[in-house]
C-alpha cells in the first residue's frame, strides 16, 4: 500500500470550509516548496536524496483537487492514496463532522502516525470553546502527545517568517525527518530572502523604469487666466461663477472660477502640448433675471502652461429695460409718452410700453428716470421682466 501511497498524493488536508484561505494558503507553500537534491544531518550524512519530479510534493485538497466523483468514494480513494493527513486545525474544524470523519479514516487505516496537525487557532487539549482538536484526534491520541504544527507560535520573528517556519517544520515532518528541521528551515530560509531580494530588486527596476519614463513623457501644468474683452465698466458687479471645462483626448477637466480670476489644471498630458484643445465656459450663478453675466464662449486654442481667454460681458444683463408707464387715478397706461432713462429720450409706444438697451459702456445697476409727469420713484431697474414706472 505505500507504494501506491507514494505515487499519488503526499498529503490531503482536511479542514472546515470557514478555514478555506488558509487551507488555500498551505496547499500553495507546500507544492510551491522544492526539496533538496540532498537532505544532510549536522554532521553531513545524506539523510535522503531527490531527484526530478520526486522534488515536488502533491498535495490534496477537496474543494480544489476532487471533480465530479460520488462524494464519500471520492474522498475515502484521495485519503487511501495520501502518504499524510493534514488536518487544519480550529475551533471551527474541532466541530466538524467531515473532518473527523477524514481522521477516523486515516486512524482505521493503521496511519495514525501520519497525522499532522496543523494549529491556525485555538489551543489542543483545552476542552473549552478554544478547543481546536476534533474529537477523532483527541480520541486517537488521549494523552495530550500529539503536538503538530502551530501557526502562530510566539518568537522574537515578525509574522511572516513564524509561518514560514511552520510551513519548513510540516515540510520535515511530511518527508519523515523532523529532526532535519534546521537544515530544511535553514535552506527555505535562503530561498524566501532571495525570491524577496530578487522582487525588490524587480521592483527597483520597475520604479526606475517609470521615473525614465515620467522624466521623458512628463506631464504638465497649464494655468487658464480670464480676461474681460469689453471695456471694464465699474459701476458693475464684478462677474460671478464661472464653469471651466478643458478637452483633452480621453477625459476632461473642468472647474469654477469667480469673476476674472485662473485656474491651474495639473497632470495635462505633455504629448497634448503644443496641440489645441477646446475650452468651454458657462455660467454658473446668473443672478439677476436669470441672464448670465457674459456671453458662452466655446473655442479651440494652441495648449500651453499659460493660457489666457477673452471672455466679454452680456449686454444684456443690466442694459435691458423693459418697463410699462402706469397711471394709477386713471388706471390705465401712459401710450406716446416721452421719457428719459439714463439719460436717453425715449417714448412710451401705443400700449405704454417701453423697451430698451442701454450701451454696455454706460451700463448701471439702475437708471434714473424723468418725465414730465410727476412719477413715484425716479429710478428704474433693469431686466427681461417688465416693471412698473408710476405717475402720482
Amino acid at each position: 500500500m505505500e507504494d501506491k501511497l507514494k505515487n499519488k498524493f503526499t498529503a490531503f488536508i482536511s479542514y472546515n470550509s470557514a478555514d478555506d484561505k488558509l487551507a488555500r494558503w498551505l496547499q500553495k507553500q507546500l507544492e510551491s516548496y522544492k526539496l533538496p537534491t540532498v537532505i544532510a544531518d549536522e554532521k553531513g550524512n545524506v539523510l535522503k536524496s531527490y531527484s526530478g519530479k520526486q522534488r515536488k510534493m502533491r498535495i490534496f485538497r477537496y474543494v480544489s483537487d476532487l471533480v465530479a466523483q460520488n462524494l464519500n468514494d471520492g474522498l475515502r480513494q484521495e485519503l487511501d492514496r495520501s502518504q499524510y493527513l493534514i488536518v487544519v486545525c480550529s475551533p471551527r474544524s474541532a466541530q466538524s463532522e467531515w473532518v473527523g470523519k477524514e481522521i477516523k479514516h486515516f486512524v482505521d487505516t493503521d496511519r495514525s502516525k501520519k497525522i499532522i496537525p496543523f494549529i491556525v487557532e485555538g489551543t489542543p487539549y483545552s476542552g473549552g470553546e478554544d478547543e481546536c482538536f476534533n474529537p477523532e484526534l483527541i480520541k486517537a491520541f488521549p494523552n495530550g502527545e500529539l503536538l503538530g504544527v502551530n501557526l502562530n507560535e510566539n518568537g522574537d520573528d515578525y509574522r511572516f517568517m513564524r509561518r514560514r517556519k511552520a510551513v519548513a517544520k510540516t515540510v520535515s515532518l511530511l518527508l519523515g525527518l523532523p529532526d532535519a528541521y534546521d537544515f530544511i528551515w535553514n535552506r527555505y530560509r535562503k530561498s524566501i530572502i532571495v525570491k524577496w531580494a530578487l522582487r525588490l530588486l524587480l521592483a527597483l527596476l520597475a520604479v526606475a523604469a517609470v521615473i525614465v519614463a515620467w522624466t521623458m513623457n512628463s506631464n504638465f501644468n497649464t494655468t487658464i487666466t480670464l480676461n474681460e474683452a469689453t471695456k471694464p465698466n465699474a459701476n458693475l458687479p464684478t462677474l460671478g461663477e464661472t464653469k471651466l471645462t478643458l478637452y483633452l483626448d480621453n477625459e476632461t477637466k473642468e472647474t469654477t472660477l469667480t469673476g476674472l480670476s485662473s485656474a491651474t489644471f495639473t497632470n495635462v498630458p505633455r504629448a497634448l502640448k503644443g496641440r489645441k484643445v477646446r475650452i468651454t465656459l458657462s455660467c454658473v450663478s446668473k443672478g439677476l433675471g436669470d441672464v448670465p453675466d457674459y456671453l458662452p464662449l466655446d473655442t479651440t486654442v494652441v495648449l500651453g502652461e499659460d493660457i489666457k481667454l477673452n471672455i466679454n460681458r452680456n449686454p444684456a444683463k443690466y442694459g435691458t429695460i423693459n418697463a410699462h408707464l402706469w397711471n394709477p387715478k386713471i388706471e390705465n397706461s401712459l401710450p406716446n409718452t416721452m421719457l428719459s432713462i439714463a439719460g436717453i429720450e425715449t417714448k412710451t409706444d401705443s400700449e405704454g410700453n417701453i423697451k430698451m438697451l442701454i450701451p454696455l459702456d454706460q451700463q448701471r445697476t439702475s437708471y434714473p428716470v424723468t418725465c414730465s409727469l410727476p412719477l413715484e420713484c425716479d429710478s428704474v431697474l433693469p431686466g427681461s421682466e417688465k416693471v412698473a414706472i408710476i405717475v402720482k
